[in-house]
Parts: C-alpha cells; structure tokens; sequence
C-alpha cells in the first residue's frame, strides 16, 4: 500500500505540473523546451554517477563565480545530462545562458520553461516567468513578453515592482497584434484581427487606419469587438494588411509602427447548393434547374422518382422546401423509389471561388417517367473528393397550383393553374393521413374548389390529415403538405378580425372621446356566421376604465337586428379608456366589442394655415430680400376668423444634411 500511495502521489504532482503549465502557454514552446531536453539528456543515456553529477555543479559553481557564463552554462548542461535534475538546475542554466555575450535567448527562454513547469503553482513560478519575459524582448517578441509578464503579476499581484515592469513593457511596445483569424467560406471572405490591447471606441474610424496591399476594390473594414475585420479580400491570394502607426487603443497606447500583416485567404471548399424554395417546376415554362457551384468544373447527376405513395412516409422526416441530406435522397432511388436518370455536365466558364449559377436543363424523364415528386442528386464530376460536394434538389413538374382553407366548415380547396391563373375542374384530389392512408377524396367543381368535412380533420396518431394530393390531366400530380407552415399575413398589420363563432357583433359609436355629462351613442349590428341578422337578447355592458360596469342592460333591437343605446356619462365620470362589450351569453365571452376615451378636454374650434391655401411654408428664403407668409385662419364651422391676435414663433436651424442646390 505504501508503494501505491508513492505511485498515487506521484501522478497527482505531475498533473498538477501539467495543469498551472497549461494556464500560460507560448505556442511552440513546451515542445522546443521538451526538445533541448531531450538533447541534453541524450549526451549521457544512462546518467551518471552521483559524484559526476556532483563534480559538474562544482564546475558551473566556479564558472559563476568566475562571471564566465559560457563555461557555466555548458557545465549546467552538462549536470542536466547526467540525470536527476530539479527545478533549480533549469534555473542556474536559464541564468547563464541570459548572461553569456551575447546572450543565447531562444536556450534562456526553453530553460526557464522547463524551470516553470516544474515548480509549484503560485508565487515560485515568478522568477521564470520575468526571465522569459527578458528572453522574448531580446527575440523581438514583444507581445508574448506582455503575456509573460501578465502571468507573473496575476501570480504575484502585490509586487509593485513586477506591475511596474509589465506597464513600462506596455507602454514601449504599445498595440501589438496577437492574433489573426481568417474565414475563407465567408461570402465575401474576410480576416479579422486581434490586438494584445482593445482599439478605442469614441471617434474612431477603423478605415482611416488600414491598407491593402495589392488595393482590393469593394473591401469593408469593420470593428467587431475588440477585432478589426477586412470584408472582401479575395480567396487562393495573400493580401498585406498595412495598419498605419499610431493607431489608437483604449488605455492610451498606440500601435507604435507601421505594422504589416499578410493573410493568406485560402480556397474555399467545393460546394453543391441550390435554392431549396423553388421545388415546383411549373409545366409550360422552359423546365430548367438552377444550380449553385463553388470550385467546380463538371458535376454528375442522378434523377430518382418518388412515387406519389411514398410521399407522405417521406415528408414525416423531410419538408419539401427545406434541404434534404444526400442519405435521404439516396434511400429514394435504392428503396422507396427508382433512378429514372444519370447524366453529367459541365460547368461553362467557370472561375475558381466565384459562385458560379447554371441552368441545367430537366430531362425528359420527369415528364415520362409518371406522377410523383422527384430528387436530383448532383456530385461532382471532376475528381474533387475534398469538402462535402454534394446537392440535392427536389422537383414537382405540375401545372396545378392548390390553395387550402382551414375553416370551421372542414378543410376548403382551390386549384389553379400556373400557367394561366384559372380555376381547374376535374382535378381529383386525396385527403392522406400520416399512415398513408386516403381518408377521403373529392373533385373541384367549376370554380376549382373541393371541400372536406369537418369530422376528417379530428383524426389523431396515424389517422391525422398529413398531405393533400392532386391529380390532373394525365399524369399531372402536386402534392401539397398540411404541416408546411402557413402564408400569414397577420405580423405585417393585415391580421384581419378575428372569427367570430356562431354569432358576431359589429359595435361603433359617433366619436371616439367624450367630455364627462355628455352622451355615447353607442350602436352595434348582431349577425350570425354567415353575415344573416340574428335576432336575440344581447347583452350589451359598458366598464369604466378601472374595470367596474358602469351600465349592463339587454337593449330593444331595431331592424336588422341593430341596437342603438344612448348611454348618459355623469358629470363625475372617471377619464380615461372606457370599453363597450356586446354578449350572446351573460357568462360567455363578448362578440363584439369596441372602446372610447372620457377626457375634460376643449375641441379645437379654429383651424391656422400658413402659405398659400395651406400649401406649407413656400421658399427659398434669401438673404437681404423681404419674404411674405400668408396666413388662412377660419373658424371650424366656415367663417373667417378675422380681426384676431395670436402669436408665432419662428425658428432658423441649420440643415446639417441639405440639397445638393
């Protein structure tokens, strides 16, 4: 058990030195640190003895003393080969090998890593980390320096000293870049880049502080963040992105010199898209297939048929109109359906990382190979095997356009043509529910239109309505999904009323706001589904603004089923947002309804316009010349209103964005 604590105790020391190593990383530079050591330790594979090891501490100990840092640093190298070397070691050999003339930075800095990764987490990780931070300044990395030194003061946040270090390194090296990120598949491509200190905010124009290099016309310059982004810049190409010095950052640094940055935009991956809206292919019309291409000279096609009774198996995991993964499509022409087509064709003029758009002609075969809806699969045909090349477009070649209407009747629908907009009669439709069942069918009439009944639509599970199929003159089929969502208007403002059930009332008044001690003439249209009047005992209820009734009566009706009640306001009624609510039944919600305001307010009773016939104010106004501004004023019943005094105010402001002239 002792042993297997040892072993215990061990491993977790060394994920420990793994861990905080992990929290501060250069890239590169545990694997060049690992490297040297590996190196050194490969002068004396099987270690040495502890009096050699001895003995080469000696050496280095009188190397140092002696100030001859080269002869120290070879005999710390020398102590580290023969094995069982610790934390301290490292440390005497970062040192030296600093100190020497001139000093060798790169074997400093990967000494006083391996130094780092050795000691334990906290404040004992200082003295390598200032050490790195002097070897990266010596190797022009001044960014990573900042980073060395950000390590050591969140390891040592009360040592005024190191804080001291880290803002006089800030302030000598400024706004440096620290990262570059690139997104060839952007459209258009663009490159973003970091910095190790945000760029200002207030009254800064990114664009004012960058150059391309070659010049890339149309390319946008942006702040994202903290990141400066270039929009634009052209793929399979390296581009120099120029940042101009001085350019100013948040804390008061400043990018010190002209700093260049080259990107290399890489080619973007091969690509298959199309537009997946447009999968109605309308007979009459030219049966042409658009297709998107990215990075590719040829392509290959596959055209497979669904029949019209795997429809509805195939749309309870695809919708027609949306994407379909090639594995979907695939199924279709190995097991649900057949392939019907194969062919290829070429890409004309193509140019590398331009989308380029082609129209491919359909085959014959969907129009021979019978109803039912189809999928092309394209792949490409040049070779390319990199990136995910694949397309699919699913098709309807039909000349039957159907509408459909959920009502409280049942389910109501019309069929057009696209070719010429007109009602088709004859078409036959199916009512399919989701275990592919046809729970009804129909025929339109005249006017196009067919109608399921109500009781269809009540099917739960299996038996739910799914799809609606229509079958025309000779092989003519559309298949129309009922889940699919529905054309609606009402986040546009054109929500139309609600329905109204059985019974609707239609409720208006003379205005719309009242002065306390006046009268409401209230009056409202009772009238059932079908817009007959229906004569029966509303209940008619008017509430003041905080909800209480302020009147509830069953009012007489007139002719047509109309109510017309004159409702008394108090001299004390309460303003504000009164409600008029009309009631079938006095526990039921209303079917009609509308609203007025009560307010002590004064009406206008003169109108003032200025120009000519209220025209509006006629220019230009130029200086030096006199200006005349007629005034019309007229009381609301139609006089004149003349010989009256008022006052007007007249205001000059600048246009700050005026006319060209």
């Amino acid at each position: 058990m002792r042993g297997l604590r040892l072993l215990l105790s061990a491993a977790v020391l060394l994920l420990g030195y793994a861990t905080h190593a992990a929290e501060f990383q250069l890239p590169g530079l545990e694997r060049d640190a690992g490297a040297y050591q590996r190196s050194l330790q490969a002068r004396s594979p099987a270690g040495g003895t502890p009096a050699a090891r001895k003995a080469a501490e000696q050496k280095a100990d009188d190397a140092e003393k002696k100030r001859d840092w080269v002869a120290a640093a070879q005999a710390w190298e020398a102590r580290i080969a023969l094995g069982d070397a610790n934390a301290a070691h490292w440390m005497s050999l970062a040192q030296a090998q600093m100190r020497r003339t001139p000093p060798d930075a790169i074997r400093g800095l990967q000494a006083a890593w391996q130094n780092f990764a050795a000691v334990n987490e906290g404040p004992p990780e200082v003295p390598a980390l200032l050490l790195m931070a002097d070897a990266l300044k010596l190797l022009n990395r001044p960014a990573q320096a900042v980073q060395a030194l950000e390590a050591a003061v969140e390891r040592a946040p009360g040592d005024a000293r190191i804080r001291q270090l880290l803002a006089d390194t800030r302030r000598a090296t400024g706004m440096l870049v620290s990262r570059v990120t690139t997104e060839p598949e952007a459209d258009p491509a663009r490159a973003c880049i970091g910095f190790s200190v945000a760029p200002r905010t207030e009254n800064f124009m990114p664009q004012d502080w960058v150059r391309l290099d070659p010049p890339v016309v149309g390319a946008a310059v942006t702040r994202e963040g903290n990141l400066l982004c270039v929009s634009g810049l052209p793929n399979g190409v390296t581009t120099t992105i120029q940042l101009r010095g001085g350019m100013p950052a948040a804390d008061g640094l400043t990018l010190v010199r002209n700093t260049d940055v080259p990107v290399a935009m890489g080619n973007r991956q091969p690509r298959i898209f199309f537009d997946q809206r447009m999968f109605v292919l309308p007979r009459g019309q030219t049966p042409t297939i658009t297709m998107n291409t990215i990075n590719l000279s040829s392509v290959k096609l596959t055209l497979a048929r669904l029949t019209e009774r795997n429809i509805v198996a195939f749309i309870k995991e695809n919708r027609l109109g949306e994407e379909v993964d090639r594995y979907a499509a695939s199924n279709i022409g190995e097991s649900t359906g057949r392939i019907v087509w194969e062919g290829t064709a070429e890409i004309p003029r193509w140019q590398a990382n331009r989308i380029q758009r082609t129209a491919l002609p359909a085959p014959d075969a969907i129009a021979k190979a019978g109803p039912g809806v189809y999928a092309l699969i394209v792949q490409p045909g040049d070779g390319t095997t990199r990136g995910s090349a694949t397309g699919v477009q699913m098709i309807i070649r039909t000349d039957l356009a159907p509408t459909v209407w959920r009502g409280s009747d049942g389910l109501n629908v019309q069929v057009r043509g696209y070719s010429d907009a007109l009602p088709r009669a004859g078409v036959r439709l199916e009512l399919l529910a989701v275990n592919n069942d046809i729970l009804a069918e129909a025929t339109t009439d005249a006017d196009g239109v067919a109608r399921f009944a109500k009781p269809l639509l009540r099917g739960e599970g299996p038996l739910e309505p799914r799809a609606i199929h229509a079958f025309g003159p000779g092989d003519d089929f559309v298949s129309l999904d009922l889940n699919s969502p529905a054309f609606d208007l009402s986040d546009r403002g054109v929500a139309g009323q609600a329905h109204p059930g059985p019974l609707d009332s239609y409720v208006w008044l003379d205005r719309g706001i009242y002065r306390p001690g006046e009268t409401v003439q209230v009056m409202a249209l009772l009238r059932d589904s079908a817009g007959v009047p229906a004569d029966f005992p509303a209940r008619l209820t008017v509430r003041r603004p905080n909800g209480q009734v302020f009147l509830e009566t069953t009012p007489a009706r007139g002719a047509d089923a109309s109510i017309h009640l004159p409702v008394v306001l108090s001299n004390s009624a309460p303003t504000g947002t009164w409600v008029v609510e009309v009631r079938s039944d006095p526990a039921g919600t209303p079917i009609g309804r509308t609203e007025f305001r009560v307010d002590a307010f004064v009406p206008d009773r003169m109108a003032v316009e200025l120009g000519p016939q209220g025209g509006g104010i006629p220019g230009p106004l130029v200086a030096g010349r006199p200006y005349a501004l007629p005034v019309l004023a007229r009381f609301l019943y139609g006089a004149p209103a003349a010989g009256l005094s008022g006052t007007a105010n007249w205001r000059l402001t600048v246009d700050e964005n005026p006319f060209p002239a």
